[in-house]
């Protein structure tokens, strides 16, 4: 709609679609738009404390990834785009780790591939930031 167009940034699309990691998604052979997923994790996975039957528990998680592709090794990365203003990377890391450790998990167990990278894509900073698993 006309209001939707009113509030994309052309110029961050524009950098984003200019950027390596853009060359890299539009490189692959296996690329996932919007990629949805439901995945069961013990409940230990997110309370490490429960111990017995009560950590065996089976949780469901469903989610959205961004962009999920084959990297250039054929395993998985994920991509979150992120639109926080005024952060940097740390402050990126900091809200979203978790997020995307549950997103590494549950793609690969969904998917059935190694997940290579996990990866958000900051529109703010016009940059990649890596992170870690959890």
């Amino acid at each position: 709609s006309a209001d939707e167009g009113k509030a994309v940034n052309i110029g961050a699309a524009k950098r984003f679609f200019m950027s390596p990691l853009a060359e890299r998604i539009f490189a692959s052979d296996n690329v996932m738009r919007e990629k949805k997923f439901a995945a069961l994790f013990p409940a230990k996975f997110f309370y490490p404390e429960l111990t017995g039957e009560a950590a065996e528990e089976k949780i469901v998680v469903q989610g959205i990834a961004d962009w999920v592709f084959a990297a250039e090794d054929g395993k998985l990365v994920i991509v979150d785009y992120k639109t926080d203003t005024g952060v940097d990377a740390e402050a990126l890391l900091d809200r979203y780790s978790a997020q995307l450790g549950i997103y590494r998990e549950a793609l690969s167990q969904a998917l059935g591939m190694p997940v290579k990278e996990t990866l958000l894509y900051s529109f703010f900073m016009n940059s990649t930031v890596k992170v870690g698993t959890v």
